[in-house]
């Protein structure tokens, strides 16, 4: 049907009338969304959540990539991608920025909302390095893996310990002793060894480094050195015993003193005035004495073990003046100590009979023998 207007009056009335019809149309049209990814930078093997972010009463989302084609995901507003996705979506490898925007269709419109604004989600190329235990000792074995974005031919990866060079093997997986771990950062064990990886795509291309990660190298378990007794005089004798382990085959255990004289044995019998010798010391001395092992298998000592204190004492002189006395004499008897020496009583003993006690080193007695 043919609407016809002759007048002016009547034009006017069909500019309003459209306008009107216009107006409604514009305000029956969905709210512009809003897509959120989080987080923003990821790595191939990493994921990234798509929020399209809609007024209520909304029957479905649809997300489309920058100049691709659109699709449609199994959870209508939110969903969870990985970058090895993304990347093949897109045609692309790493590094790649992937452009994503989403729409939705209300319910209580026959119509989709207009598009959102583009969101970037970048997809980084770092490499992620594994290591199969953090903590090892010298003897155990770690492996380290150097995990490449799947979407491109790796053709070589690198170890490089941080602050020294890189490993020689061009394989993405490596397996190395704490011994060897220690010996390529040239540090000397309990150690942290930081490792990072990057890798190459053929002569063109490198990696960035990845994020390190830190390996622990202990050493053998501590020894412990015992002494009995730990008082003793220049003609008595000590035993020095290096206590090993039972965890750990010792090939080898090693005494020394704090002057660094080493004698290769784990448990020793010394007098005192032997102990003195070997430490360079004179009566009365506190000998400190360590021990050390290697393991069988091991070209490492342990850690030294905490000191053993022996305390080397110097026996009193007794003088007497005059040797022969009559009954009715009397007799003075002395007793020397060491300069070193500071005591505060000494005693004097009658053998088979009694003590004599005085507070000075030296008493007058008259005889007394039965």
């Amino acid at each position: 049907m043919t609407l016809f207007i002759p007048d002016m009056a009547g034009r006017l009335f069909l500019l309003i009338l459209l306008f009107d019809t216009f107006q409604f149309l514009k305000a029956k049209d969905p709210p512009q969304p809003s897509l959120t990814v989080i987080p923003a930078v990821i790595k191939e093997r990493d994921s990234v959540q798509l929020n399209c972010q809609t007024p209520p009463s909304v029957s479905e989302c649809y997300f489309k990539i920058e100049g691709k084609v659109e699709f449609t995901l199994p959870s209508p507003c939110q969903h969870t991608l990985t970058g090895t996705l993304l990347v093949r979506w897109t045609g692309q490898s790493s590094p790649a920025e992937v452009k994503i925007q989403c729409q939705y269709n209300a319910k209580s419109s026959q119509f989709r909302s207009i598009y959102s604004e583009s969101s970037t989600v970048t997809i980084q190329d770092i490499p992620q390095l594994t290591v199969s235990s953090t903590v090892i000792r010298e003897t155990e074995s770690v492996q380290l893996s150097c995990e490449t974005p799947p979407s491109l031919p790796v053709s070589h990866c690198y170890f490089y310990i941080e602050g020294r060079k890189n490993l020689p093997d061009s394989s993405c997986t490596q397996t190395l002793t704490g011994t060897e771990l220690l010996k390529r950062a040239d540090q000397t064990f309990p150690d942290v060894v930081k490792v990072m990886c990057y890798y190459a795509v053929g002569r063109s291309h490198t990696s960035p480094f990845s994020d390190p990660v830190s390996v622990t190298v202990q050493g053998p378990p501590l020894p412990r050195l015992t002494v009995s007794p730990a008082v003793i005089r220049e003609r008595d004798s000590v035993q020095l015993s290096c206590e090993t382990p039972p965890s750990v085959s010792v090939s080898q255990c090693y005494l020394f003193t704090e002057k660094g004289h080493h004698k290769p044995s784990c448990r020793q019998t010394l007098t005192g005035t032997e102990l003195l010798s070997w430490s360079d010391q004179r009566s009365p001395a506190v000998v400190n004495v360590r021990c050390y092992y290697y393991a069988i298998g091991s070209s490492s000592p342990s850690s030294h073990s905490d000191p053993g204190s022996v305390t080397v004492q110097v026996p009193p002189q007794l003088t007497v003046s005059p040797e022969v006395i009559r009954d009715t004499d009397t007799v003075q008897l002395r007793c020397h100590t060491s300069q070193s020496t500071s005591e505060s009583q000494c005693y004097f003993y009658i053998e088979e009979r009694q003590h004599l006690q005085h507070t000075t080193s030296a008493v007058t007695h008259r005889d007394q023998a039965s």
